[in-house]
């Protein structure tokens, strides 16, 4: 009998060491993240990037830069070969576009201290590395909008996320999402030189798209005013139609007016 009572204490004592161990490590993979970026990439310089334990070497950043231009999903692919860390990732898609010159250091890190840990912030970081300008153009609106919310209390959740409306063929993204309180804030954003006619049909899907989503206040965000006064009424149209608030404007400028209307 006492060999038994032996065993079950052995038995006993290695399941609570092993149960223990899992826990310390939960703990740790979940808080690696933060403490990486808290302590390592920024700590309030820019010159901080590229010290991360597993932050990529220059050479291979510029690499990436170049082969991003050329295909933004083969560039993932190679990343996601890496298995880099999330603020890793963060920091290598920062520096990809530090690499490209779309941004400077400087600016890399304000978007990143307003914005890191922002669902959407690396995917969209990642597709602002392509190679199309209107492209890059609009998603960097969407993170200025973003970034220009937390200047005014709001609270940036996610930024170009996925969701299905149930009108367009397969998922379609809302542009920026935020929080004022308990009240949701869902932005669809454009940033076109001009606006003509010919974008309308677009336009007012993505507006449509908007009323598929929950209970909140519902923006479509124009970068620049329309020159043609017929096509900025058509959309006032649409947009009223469709309960929808049209807002022109810079990123800021967006914010405040929105702001305002909440006040209101």
């Amino acid at each position: 009998m006492r060999w038994r009572k032996l065993l079950f204490l052995v038995l006993a004592v290695a399941t609570l060491t092993a149960t223990c161990f899992a826990t310390v490590w939960h703990k740790h993979e979940t808080s690696e993240s933060a403490e990486a970026l808290a302590q390592l990439p920024w700590r309030g310089n820019v010159m901080g990037m590229g010290r991360l334990p597993d932050s990529l070497p220059q050479h291979e950043i510029d690499e990436l830069a170049e082969l991003s231009r050329f295909s933004v999903k083969l560039a993932g692919k190679r990343i996601g070969t890496r298995r880099l860390s999330f603020a890793a990732l963060e920091e290598t898609y920062l520096r990809i576009l530090i690499a490209q010159k779309t941004l400077t250091e400087q600016r890399a890190f304000e978007l990143w201290r307003s914005l890191h840990g922002v669902e959407g912030f690396r995917t969209t970081l990642r597709k602002i590395s392509s190679s199309n300008v209107a492209q890059r153009k609009g998603h960097m609106y969407e993170l200025e909008l973003a970034e220009a919310a937390r200047l005014y209390k709001f609270q940036p959740r996610a930024v170009g996320k996925k969701f299905d409306d149930g009108v367009k063929r397969g998922r379609t993204d809302l542009d920026v999402w935020l929080k004022d309180g308990r009240i949701n804030i869902f932005i669809q954003a454009k940033n076109y030189e001009n606006v003509s006619f010919s974008s309308l049909p677009q336009f007012r899907a993505d507006m449509n798209s908007l009323k598929a989503l929950g209970q909140g206040m519902r923006v479509f965000a124009l970068h620049n005013l329309p020159r043609n006064v017929h096509v900025r009424r058509a959309l006032e149209l649409a947009a009223e139609q469709r309960g929808v608030t049209l807002l022109y404007g810079k990123a800021e400028e967006i914010m405040k007016q929105l702001r305002g209307i909440l006040a209101a």
